[in-house]
């Protein structure tokens, strides 16, 4: 019989032992009972959170502008009249340019009294009118600078800039004579110049250049004025009508270009930062197919990223409608040098993207249940949800964030009794469920310029 004193020790590890459990076994048992447990809630939570909460509507609304309908989705109505601001803005003017016939005028609105002074008249070349042209359906061609000293404009002479504080003009762009037959094109100060009229001026974030759309013939391109040296650079890799993107930063720029759009330029484009004329096409650091369909993009507020959503033509179906294309985009973020290329989301419909003011966030609208939403999708988690739904027909034009933390929302307004096309500003304080600011009813041929001092 074995002498049971010379068999080696039991090690520590009473798992595998048949004496009675330690109090180490005990409390790895219980863990291993309470642990799925609690997977289990969290995972029933989360489906309630994305099934049931985000589908709840309370369906309330003040004069304001709405109230929360519960603590994570509010919804709004926009008032019909205009809702002046509670709070103290830093930016506390709005400037907006009306069209009316061949004649902008550009005012200065005080938010909070609604007292307004005319700063700026002058005549474009083609008449405000709903005629199917896309050119005479332009609102006024006119932008605030960065520093908000400045206003570009176009008239029926050519791009100039006028200083508020000085009151001076300064011509950077004359137009030398009319065309002389039909088909040709005016004569410009640059031989290079070659457009039947000029459209949209756009500011670079530091104000060196100033952007322009060039009509042509057929389809659009695109120019820049150096503000300093008053030299015009024709953009060769870009054109179309949706303009450049400028970067927050300094004077870079972005062009996404949906290939079914006619007279668009391919792949998504980034400047050069040795040659503004130049730009990258970051099509092959994000696909091996050579053509993307990129129906927009937009820069981080530090300039280095892009937020964007795309198609690979290869991969679509056949024979989709647009509304159907629209539903099967792909949200993705890259840098602007090609790299940390990443797919959020597939396969969803998304538009208008922009980031959160710090960065970390994007934001987006989607249609869901019959009404648009604002999405807030959180890069560091990839969590995403509902944070406002809108009653409200909109389609947005300008969506940016003022020095305040406050969401700006302009565009055109369904008006459901009646048939006309009405434009309109809001400005939102999502952190706390709020409206602002609404302002007055304009017609369609209003450009809100933006905010001052």
């Amino acid at each position: 019989m074995e002498d049971q004193s010379l068999r080696p020790p039991l090690k520590d590890n009473t798992l595998f032992s048949s004496n009675k459990p330690s109090k180490k076994l005990k409390i790895i048992r219980i863990l291993l009972i309470i642990v799925p447990i609690f997977i289990l809630v969290q995972m029933f939570i989360n489906y309630l959170e994305d099934n049931i909460f985000y589908d709840l509507q309370l369906n309330q609304s003040s004069t304001s502008g709405g109230l929360p309908i519960n603590s994570v989705v509010w919804e709004i109505n926009f008032p019909k009249d205009e809702v002046k601001p509670s709070v103290d803005l830093i930016e506390e003017n709005l400037i907006y340019a009306i069209k009316n016939d061949y004649i902008s005028t550009v005012y200065k609105r005080n938010l909070k009294s609604g007292e307004q002074v005319e700063i700026l008249e002058f005549t474009e070349s083609v008449k405000a009118e709903d005629s199917g042209n896309v050119w005479s359906e332009l609102p006024p061609s006119v932008a605030l600078s960065p520093d908000k000293k400045q206003l570009a404009f176009i008239d029926k002479e050519g791009l100039k800039v006028y200083n508020l504080d000085t009151k001076t003009t300064r011509t950077y762009i004359r137009k030398l004579n009319e065309a002389k037959c039909y088909g040709c094109e005016p004569r410009w100060s640059f031989p290079l110049l070659h457009a039947y009229g000029l459209f949209r001026p756009s500011w670079s974030s530091d104000g060196n250049y100033i952007s322009f759309i060039e009509a042509q013939y057929e389809g659009s391109t695109i120019g820049l004025i150096d503000t300093f040296s008053g030299e015009y650079t024709f953009l060769k890799t870009v054109y179309g009508f949706r303009g450049i993107t400028w970067s927050p930063i300094g004077h870079s720029y972005l062009k996404p270009s949906y290939g079914n759009v006619p007279y668009e330029s391919w792949g998504l484009r980034v400047s050069n930062k040795d040659d503004v004329s130049e730009t990258t096409d970051l099509t092959p650091k994000i696909s091996k197919s050579e053509i993307l369909y990129f129906w927009e993009a937009n820069f981080s507020p530090d300039g280095e990223r892009i937020v964007f959503t795309f198609q690979d033509p290869s991969e679509l179906p056949d024979n989709l409608t647009e509304e159907e294309l629209e539903q099967i985009k792909d949200l993705a973020i890259i840098k602007t040098d090609g790299t940390d290329f990443k797919i959020l989301l597939e396969k969803v419909d998304v538009k208008n993207l922009f980031f959160s003011k710090d960065g970390g966030s994007i934001f987006y609208f989607q249609q869901k249940d019959g009404k648009e939403r604002l999405v807030k999708y959180e890069l560091a988690t990839r969590n995403y949800s509902d944070v406002i739904v809108f009653n409200n027909k909109f389609n947005y034009e300008e969506i940016y964030w003022t020095k305040d933390g406050f969401l700006v929302l302009s565009g055109i307004l369904s008006d459901p009794s009646s048939s006309e096309e009405i434009k309109r500003l809001f400005i939102l304080d999502i952190e706390n469920r709020k409206l602002i600011y609404s302002s007055p009813v304009f017609n369609c041929f209003t450009n809100f310029v933006g905010f001052s001092n």
